[in-house]
């Protein structure tokens, strides 16, 4: 590789004059050279020779008309032809039933979950309370310590602790991590209640109804 020697007043610099380093870094040809125009050009309109690398890079097309690699975007145009249209509506089709075909199955399942709650929360429940939930969506219990809670229709929310006149004090949410039918949800709050209600209490968020 051939070298040029260029002097300020603190330094000497041997620059190499061929090859691709030259190319780009030569300071001393800065009007044909890649990194000199970038960096040394002092004057306001820059003439950049057409041969030098980022003129081809950019300039979109060379003399010939062709497309240089960071030219104009030529962006390709997607044509579906007519077997892949067929194709691809086929595969939507089948997808589509697919998810229909899931919904439905969870949809009976659920359906035959809930139909099992009601009739296991009516095996636990007294004619009284079963007449009760039937007539107003609820029913009362006693707990294991005594208190009086009414359990409402539903999940979240749904019990509440009842003073001596039967006015709420504080409703209370406790329930599953996964779906379960509301019937099976009441179950368990009453269930628990009965059997260890300091559990109950120190799990379930507690609402104060009265100041």
């Amino acid at each position: 590789m051939a070298f040029a020697t260029t002097t300020s007043s603190n330094l000497t610099l041997n620059v190499p004059t061929a090859g691709t380093w030259a190319t780009w870094m030569n300071p001393l040809t800065n009007s044909q050279q890649v990194f000199g125009t970038w960096t040394a050009s002092t004057s306001t309109t820059v003439t950049i020779n057409s041969n030098i690398i980022w003129r081809q890079w950019t300039n979109g097309t060379d003399s010939t008309g062709t497309v240089q690699v960071f030219g104009i975007p030529q962006w390709g145009v997607w044509v579906e032809t007519e077997d892949q249209r067929r194709d691809r509506l086929e595969r939507e089709r089948v997808q589509r039933e697919e998810w229909q075909a899931r919904a439905k199955a969870q949809e009976e399942q659920r359906a035959k979950a809930k139909v099992r709650a009601k009739a296991l929360l009516a095996m636990l429940l007294n004619d009284e309370q079963k007449k009760e939930l039937r007539e107003r969506n609820r029913f009362h219990i006693k707990s294991q310590l005594g208190r009086t809670y009414q359990i409402q229709q539903g999940r979240a929310g749904n019990v509440v602790l009842l003073d001596d006149n039967n006015k709420p004090i504080t409703r209370y949410c406790i329930h599953s991590t996964m779906y379960l039918p509301d019937e099976d949800e009441m179950v368990s709050q009453m269930l628990l209640l009965q059997a260890d209600e300091q559990r109950f209490l120190n799990t379930a968020n507690a609402t104060r109804l009265v100041n």
